[in-house]
Order: structure tokens, then C-alpha cells, then sequence
């Protein structure tokens, strides 16, 4: 957090994560130094800067292991994979 953003951006620049997402990345940092238990969401009182549907999709399915329904293809076809093997687990 007391990185320099010039320094930050530095190193993650060749992820294709530019000034935006930076952003986007202090925003999901304070947050989860802040809150007792890390949450997010689409509304409001949990609406973090940057974090959209596709996001918050991904977050549920790879942070929670919540079984949803996503409109991303790929999120789907993971939810799908994830649904198959979650027995064999």
C-alpha cells in the first residue's frame, strides 16, 4: 500500500494491467485491509471501484466455491467443470 503507484505499475504493466486497473487494485487492496471479513458485491454497500459482473462471477465461483450460473462463457464452462468434479473432490 505505500508502494509508489509509478513502482507498482512498473511490474504489473506486462499483465496488460494499466493505470485503470491499478486502480481497481488499491480499491480491492483497502478494502480487504479494512473489512473484518473481505466481501464484495454488486450493490452498493459491497460495490468495490472496478469490480463488475465478470468479477464478482469469478470471485464467487474461485473465492467462495459458490455454485452460480455465470454469463461469461468461459465462467461457465468452469462452473460447468467445477459441477462435474465436485463429487470426485
Amino acid at each position: 500500500m505505500d508502494a509508489s503507484p509509478e513502482d507498482v505499475l512498473k511490474i504489473i504493466h506486462p499483465l496488460g494491467l494499466f493505470p485503470t486497473r491499478m486502480q481497481t487494485l488499491v480499491a480491492i487492496s483497502e478494502r480487504f485491509l479494512q473489512m473484518p471479513v473481505f466481501q464484495v458485491g454488486l450493490e452498493k454497500d459491497l460495490k468495490i471501484y472496478g469490480v463488475g459482473k465478470f468479477s464478482y462471477q469469478s470471485y464467487q465461483l474461485f473465492c467462495c466455491d459458490e455454485q452460480i450460473q455465470p454469463e461469461d462463457r468461459n465462467l461457465k464452462a468452469f462452473a460447468a467443470w467445477q459441477k462435474r468434479n465436485r463429487d470426485s473432490c
